[in-house]
């Protein structure tokens, strides 16, 4: 359906300031070109033997505010939905459940690359009377 894109060619947002700056271009041109790139972004959060905390973080803003702006402009949700095919691996993988997510009325924002959820903590009425 469209070319195939690679991440480091497309080039990936190393700061989260970046991604203000995107999102800003995307809004005055409707280029689809700064979107690309914090498409591209998405990639950080793949690990790659080694964690670092910070590209992670900028990976994570990038899946958050992809999933939060589709969420509210449905010309962003038409344009990752057209980018879709071109993304193949990990970053595919994401974009699409970003998609999934704010088609199902969330914000795109839940991945495999999710902190877990801590268990609950049983109150003192559950204790006593064994509620769960």
């Amino acid at each position: 359906m469209g070319t195939h894109r690679d991440p480091a060619v497309v080039g990936m947002l190393r700061r989260a300031e970046e991604l203000d700056k995107h999102w800003s271009e995307f809004f005055r041109s409707k280029n689809p070109e700064p979107l690309r790139k914090i498409i591209a972004t998405l990639a950080l959060l793949e690990s790659q033997g080694t964690f670092d905390l910070a590209s992670f973080s900028v990976g994570q803003a990038a899946a958050w505010s992809l999933g939060s702006v589709a969420s509210q402009k449905p010309e962003v949700l038409s344009i990752l939905k057209a980018e879709l095919p071109c993304w193949t691996g990990f970053v595919g993988s994401e974009l699409g459940k970003i998609i999934a997510g704010v088609e199902g009325g969330g914000k795109g924002v839940e991945s495999s690359t999710s902190a877990p959820k801590p268990p609950r903590k049983r109150g003192w009425l559950s204790r006593i009377f064994g509620g769960s």
